[in-house]
């Protein structure tokens, strides 16, 4: 809700909750000061239509109790800059992951205050688009072509040479039911 006080052009646009929870985001925006619609729900779409609705943000503003897991590689995906930030359990640092593998450590907070400040250097105080912004979208869309997220023919290469290397482990002699982890190089 800061982000949005002090930025009076913003949008809050999330997924439309159980009744319960939208009413109570509701009443969190008007304590807060906020007028009435700048918090905006959508309804759950068809993935096509979901995803181009998704292009349509300016920023994605990740949650970091629980990050976005799908909805961000979706968001990645579209040329969506996100900003994000990770906390201690696997849940709260999947979206960090993302944008690391992405190529964007630029859209990961340190902190709260950190991923507060972050969005208010993205988003403006003003009408007008930061070029801030508009570079990170650029490099966010580009993202699409040249880093190891979206690089499917990548995944399975390490996907099956990390099979391979498990099965062989499992194989060798005295290893039956050690543990271990496999762990792949980059490929050339």
């Amino acid at each position: 809700m800061n982000i949005l006080k002090q930025n009076p052009h913003a949008y809050l646009w999330l997924l439309k909750f159980p009744p319960v929870a939208v009413e109570n985001i509701k009443k969190e925006a008007q304590r807060a000061g906020l007028e009435e619609g700048r918090v905006v729900f959508g309804h759950t779409l068809p993935k096509r239509e979901y995803l181009e609705r998704g292009a349509l943000a300016d920023l994605f503003l990740d949650t970091p109790l629980v990050n976005a897991h799908t909805s961000a590689t979706d968001i990645l995906w579209a040329g969506v800059p996100m900003v994000t930030t990770g906390r201690e359990s696997m849940i709260s640092r999947v979206a960090t992951s993302l944008c690391l593998a992405a190529g964007r450590p630029e859209m990961v907070a340190i902190n709260l205050d950190e991923y507060q400040s972050l969005a208010l250097q993205l988003t403006g105080t003003r009408k007008r688009v930061p070029s801030r912004l508009t570079a990170l979208k650029a490099s966010t869309l580009k993202s699409k072509e040249d880093s190891p997220l979206f690089d499917t023919r990548l995944w399975v290469q390490h996907l099956d040479r990390s099979l391979l290397m498990a099965w062989d482990s499992l194989v060798a002699p005295g290893t039956g039911s050690q543990e271990y982890h496999v762990v792949v190089r980059p490929l050339s």
